[in-house]
């Protein structure tokens, strides 16, 4: 799976923003059969992992350094090409494609 950003952090980022970004390229890279599985892009990926571990829009945005809407955007079209009725769902979808591909 291609990053968009790298794991190194640019000197102006919240640390807590600097951890997560190094805890989703190291998991992101684990995880490239279970996006090929669900048709996800890398930054839709990228946006459900962040959504799995509790992150809300916003901090989100921070985190990826994009816009709210586009995280909004992102979220949706993740929900669409998973076959998910809602953000749970989606969640709940994701989270078994990654336990089918650590069996």
């Amino acid at each position: 799976m291609r990053l968009v950003r790298t794991a190194d952090p640019e000197p102006d980022m919240e640390p807590w923003a600097v951890d997560a970004l190094r805890d989703l390229t190291a998991r992101i890279r684990r995880l490239e059969s279970a996006q090929k599985l669900l048709g996800l892009t890398d930054r839709e990926m990228q946006v459900m992992m962040l959504v799995i571990d509790g992150w809300d829009s916003e901090q989100i945005a921070t985190i990826l350094d994009i816009s709210w809407k586009t995280v909004v955007s992102h979220r949706g079209t993740a929900r669409k090409r998973m076959g998910a009725k809602n953000g749970i769902q989606a969640v709940i979808k994701l989270d078994r494609a990654i336990q089918a591909t650590h069996s």
